[in-house]
């Protein structure tokens, strides 16, 4: 069994793996707390909300549910056909996860398109928008 002659020189100092493990059970650890404090300065409201379910009609919420989840893999398929059409190969089960993924960056944005949408719709970003051009290359 071979050794390489680094790896005494840095023997003594914790592996990068380490480290990040500690940081992340930190940031864990941070997060809990903070969402703990939330709940707690928030638990009048919190405890309405709760409430408030008690007066839903759950039947057309379930239909709701049914028809979005119908919807986005409809829309799988459809891409699915699409890149098939292209000559690329996706399993339907990968379909139905990048609909979801593509649909959650499209919403997470504040526009898509040529074209920004009203200054009342983004606020701020409009003015950004303003000052260099959009998209680059225009």
């Amino acid at each position: 069994m071979t050794t390489s002659p680094d790896r005494g020189a840095d023997a003594g100092q914790p592996s990068h793996r380490a480290w990040w493990s500690w940081r992340r059970w930190a940031v864990g650890v941070a997060s809990v707390g903070l969402l703990a404090v939330a709940v707690l300065a928030e638990r009048p409201l919190l405890g309405e909300s709760i409430h408030s379910f008690g007066h839903l009609h759950w039947l057309p919420v379930f239909w709701a549910v049914v028809a979005a989840t119908g919807s986005m893999i409809f829309l799988a398929l459809m891409e699915r056909r699409i890149l098939i059409l292209a000559g690329h190969r996706l399993p339907v089960g990968r379909a139905i996860a990048v609909a979801y993924a593509s649909n959650a960056v499209s919403q997470s944005l504040p526009w898509s398109g040529p074209a920004p949408p009203p200054p009342s719709a983004t606020g701020g970003w409009c003015r950004t928008a303003r000052r260099r051009p959009w998209p680059a290359g225009r």
